[in-house]
């Protein structure tokens, strides 16, 4: 059914300047499918347009109804009708291989596919310094001997974007680790090692020895070596730490691996290259934590997507996404400039806005995040010193929850009048990450309106 046009000559030109959306009848399972099957889809909506031409001299179709009683099937294809088919399902093969087209669903039984001019990317923005510094360390480890970077912080804060741009044009491998079976992740690094460096892997059953092959090869070659969610390797087995810590010791100074290491669980990131009590204490050449972006990164960055940015565009950017590098990209991509536009967008029913918040805190605090959730709930809507945080939370000490928040979590900051004393009740507590702040005022207070889209 053709939305939009009403000529078939002309279907698929106004993909540029509004939707051509048309149904599908076979549901495709994914949202992402081959140029093969849309094509295919292109076929059958000419197909279809091609058996219910009334009029061949016009060339459009008038009305579907009357087309329907009055359907005739020509032995022979129209010429013009079937050179713009052949045509189009090539332009659009073009478009999809060139990544300028996208393809959404937006039904359920049937599939709806909307073709749209797809955005850019955003592009890279700030991080200067931590690139520079990323590039010291690299030209030390090639020229000289192995080095270990640590890159902490937040999730979605653009420690992989970060770390892959300080890699460009140079060998990498690349390692996420998931937490499942040491042997079957240790199965799918020696795949990724092959393809990276180009080179036989023998297929290792523990990272102990894997990392050790690795560390042998830095002594015929130079290459990074990316480890990301390093700290996942605490619930696999938490005996790598020691194995890597001996391997690295002896092989250090014989090697030039770039090494770096990043994760999103700062707490459990911090223990293990911070605490004395861990092997792998003091073996870190630099540890880097990233920020969110400032204001005047904000700035760039929204001037860049619209030029004509009101403050309120701005203060909305910076309220809703708190400076995070991945929310801002999603509202860039999704062309949301407008605190109107930015607004629809979290409130869409498939949002990753609407559950952000908690999977950030379960990632933190695993199962046991139920009383930090309520403390931070509590901050984030006035309840902000610790009399009334107790009293909300049916009178339990909280102190204890407190400190860890602020001093191991770094998620509360205390601010306390100039003349107070140390100790002084006046003490009020506020959420330093700003999204979490914007997202358990917003988002939680007023869930059952969320839920129910009474918005």
């Amino acid at each position: 059914i053709l939305e939009t046009p009403d000529c078939a000559a002309t279907a698929l030109m106004p993909i540029f300047s509004k939707p051509l959306s048309f149904i599908i009848c076979p549901m495709v399972p994914n949202k992402r499918f081959s140029v093969a099957s849309l094509s295919l889809s292109v076929v059958m909506l000419f197909a279809f347009i091609l058996f219910n031409v009334t009029d061949r001299k016009q060339r459009y179709v008038t009305d579907w109804k009357h087309t329907r009683k009055n359907k005739k099937i020509y032995s022979f294809l129209d010429i013009q009708l079937f050179t713009c088919a052949v045509f189009s399902i090539l332009f659009i093969t073009l478009l999809l291989e060139l990544n300028f087209i996208s393809v959404k669903f937006t039904a359920v039984k049937f599939a709806m596919i909307t073709l749209y001019a797809k955005r850019p990317n955003m592009k890279f923005y700030n991080r200067e310094k931590e690139l520079a510094s990323l590039e010291k360390v690299r030209q030390v480890s090639f020229s000289v001997h192995s080095q270990m970077t640590v890159l902490t912080g937040r999730r979605r804060i653009g420690k992989t974007s970060l770390i892959f741009k300080s890699c460009e044009g140079f060998p990498t491998v690349y390692l996420f680790v998931s937490r499942s079976n040491e042997t079957d992740l240790c199965l799918r690094f020696t795949l990724e090692i092959r393809q990276a460096l180009d080179i036989y892997v023998p297929e290792l059953t523990n990272f102990a020895e894997m990392f050790r092959f690795l560390m042998d090869l830095g002594t015929r070659m130079k290459y990074n070596l990316i480890i990301d969610e390093f700290q996942e390797f605490y619930y696999i087995n938490q005996e790598i730490y020691s194995l890597m810590q001996d391997t690295w010791d002896r092989l250090r100074k014989q090697s030039h691996v770039n090494l770096i290491v990043s994760g999103s669980v700062y707490t459990l990131m911090n223990e293990i290259f911070r605490d004395s009590k861990e092997p792998l204490y003091g073996r870190a050449d630099s540890i880097m934590k990233l920020a969110p972006f400032t204001t005047d990164v904000l700035k760039e960055i929204i001037a860049d997507h619209k030029p004509n940015y009101t403050k309120d565009d701005l203060l909305a950017l910076y309220t809703f996404t708190g400076g995070v590098p991945k929310y801002i990209e999603q509202f860039m991509n999704n062309g949301c400039t407008s605190m109107e536009s930015m607004v629809d967008f979290m409130l869409q029913p498939d949002s990753s806005f609407l559950t952000e918040g908690q999977a950030l805190l379960i990632q933190e605090f695993g199962k046991k995040y139920g009383n930090y959730f309520s403390i931070l709930s509590a901050i984030s809507n006035g309840k902000n010193t610790l009399p009334e945080m107790e009293a909300v939370m049916g009178g339990i000490s909280l102190g204890g929850q407190l400190k860890r928040l602020e001093e191991d979590y770094d998620l509360v900051k205390k601010k306390r009048p100039i003349l107070s004393k140390e100790n002084s009740q006046t003490v009020r507590y506020e959420v330093s990450d700003m999204f979490l702040r914007f997202w358990f005022r917003y988002f939680i207070k007023y869930q059952n309106y969320i839920e129910i889209q009474n918005f």
